[in-house]
């Protein structure tokens, strides 16, 4: 404090070596905090590590589940057939009947196929019910239709083997539940259901200018007979011992 009059005292400088001794100490501060945040994080991480992986599996669970349950929702579902193709990693067979399912429901089932991927990582519930060999695994089809199994293709990946397969199922349902049961697919011809009318043959000439036979029914390889004459041979029966 000053008195009135007298001039003030000028503030005595830091010597350097107290100037540095206050710099080495707030590093010193700094450091240590830094060290106590960087332990307390690394503490953290490694307590809750279990906890966060504990809910990421019950999340991949979750998700498993309402997924094989839709799998099941395909497997009993009516009007369809439900084709489940057995899904492993890396393996091309399954790939390949993967592309070959949907082509044909693009191309030409529509509505009445559904393919389902059943993966035996992730749907291992539904895997287990079906006893699927990984070790000779060449590609697996199984056929469902309102929850009944109909059948199993085994290692066949040929498109046209899947075809001819899925044709039967579906001509077989047909039998079974009458032409109504599967959705109707425009331009394509119902399994089972009653041929198409043959179309009328073509016109042909009659020897007279400008007139032409129509309507003819002719059967190929046979040739109209005279009038009164038939060239239709009946081979008799074979008789019975003979």
């Amino acid at each position: 404090m000053t008195t009135e009059g007298q001039p003030e005292k000028p503030e005595q400088e830091k010597s350097p070596d107290q100037v540095s001794h206050a710099k080495r100490a707030t590093m010193i501060r700094r450091l240590v905090m830094l060290l106590v945040f960087g332990v307390a994080i690394t503490l953290g991480f490694f307590v809750e590590l279990p906890v966060w992986d504990s809910i990421a599996k019950e999340r991949v669970e979750d998700v498993n589940e309402e997924e094989e349950q839709a799998i099941r929702d395909a497997m009993a579902a009516d009007h369809q057939l439900t084709v489940l193709n057995t899904m492993v990693d890396g393996n091309p067979d399954s790939e390949k009947l993967k592309r070959i399912l949907e082509q044909l429901k693009q191309e030409k089932y529509h509505d009445q196929v559904e393919p389902v991927d059943l993966h035996v990582d992730r749907h291992k519930n539904i895997a287990e019910e079906h006893e699927i060999d990984l070790e000779e695994f060449a590609g697996r089809l199984d056929f469902y239709a309102g929850g009944q199994k109909l059948g199993t293709l085994l290692g066949e990946t040929d498109a046209e083997v899947v075809e001819k397969t899925i044709d039967r199922y579906l001509a077989g349902l047909i039998k079974r539940y009458g032409p109504n049961w599967l959705p109707k697919v425009d331009g394509m011809t119902r399994a089972g259901t009653q041929a198409t009318a043959p179309r009328p043959a073509p016109a042909q000439p009659t020897g007279v200018p400008g007139m032409q036979r129509t309507g003819g029914t002719g059967v190929p390889g046979m040739s109209r007979a005279k009038s009164g004459e038939s060239n239709l041979k009946v081979e008799p029966a074979d008789q019975p011992g003979g």
